[in-house]
């Protein structure tokens, strides 16, 4: 118990030191947006571009098969899947959070969450950019001011922290076993389909358990609901906490204790 707490107290200073170098992470990760798409017309704006082109292409699908009300159907399917992208982009990501920044990591001497700080602030400029969509579909809806959209900006700031420190494990973790990168990016697919971003919850009828036990649906769910203008469900808050509080505790040991192997392994 005693090692426990102390690659516990480790992992949170290693966290807190990342933090505190803001300045960093965050110019690495506006750098990385920036180098991506150099010499590019748009910019980052080819990634709202096609995802805007992927939801009226799937949404005019989806809706005709399941036989939905496009209307109806659009705004859900188009929040989720923005919200998705980000989810999986980040994840994927992670993978290789350590692995592609060998050189820098062998030649300095920063804290490692700092990478993974990268990653975060540049897909979370990408959700920025997708927000354009989510703005034209609330006009799309055309629902009138909620107060339940306040519950938006405290969802994303709760589901970027569970992300996180959920990429910070990802990437030790696929550090120390390459081969795991490729079965996360498939779990990830598999995910896709069995979380409500395509289909609504409601289609399980009495099988709803399912998805009760999905932490990505409920991580959609927070931010989605209030867009919606909907109230977003206690058990949703309550399983986000609890996934919170669950990977606070695993990933600051899992840093405290691997942080001095991570660079052995690379």
């Amino acid at each position: 118990m005693k090692i426990f707490f102390e690659y516990f107290i480790i992992g949170i200073n290693e966290f807190i030191k990342s933090y505190k170098k803001k300045d960093t992470w965050l110019f690495l990760g506006i750098q990385d947006i920036k180098l991506r798409y150099r010499r590019s017309i748009l910019g980052p704006w080819w990634v709202t571009l096609s995802t805007l082109i992927m939801i009226l292409s799937l949404g005019l699908l989806w809706s005709t098969i399941l036989v939905i009300d496009l209307k109806k159907y659009l705004p859900f399917f188009s929040l989720g899947y923005v919200i998705w992208i980000w989810i999986s982009n980040l994840i994927i990501e992670s993978t290789q959070g350590f692995i592609q920044y060998e050189n820098i990591i062998k030649q300095t001497n920063l804290p490692f969450p700092i990478y993974i700080f990268r990653i975060c602030v540049k897909n979370f400029i990408i959700l920025i950019h997708n927000g354009i969509i989510i703005f034209g579909v609330l006009i799309y809806q055309n629902n009138q001011l909620n107060l339940n959209y306040l519950y938006v900006i405290p969802s994303i700031i709760l589901v970027q922290l569970v992300l996180t420190l959920l990429c910070i494990n990802i990437a030790i973790f696929c550090t120390r076993f390459r081969d795991m990168t490729q079965v996360v990016a498939v779990i990830v697919q598999i995910i896709f389909f069995f979380t409500p971003i395509i289909w609504n919850s409601d289609s399980l009828k009495n099988h709803q358990y399912l998805i009760q036990f999905n932490p990505v649906f409920h991580w959609i769910n927070i931010i989605r609901e209030p867009l919606l203008g909907n109230n977003i469900s206690e058990y949703s808050i309550y399983f986000v906490l609890i996934n919170l509080f669950i990977l606070f505790i695993i990933t600051f040991v899992c840093l405290g204790k691997y942080k001095n192997k991570i660079s052995i392994w690379l």
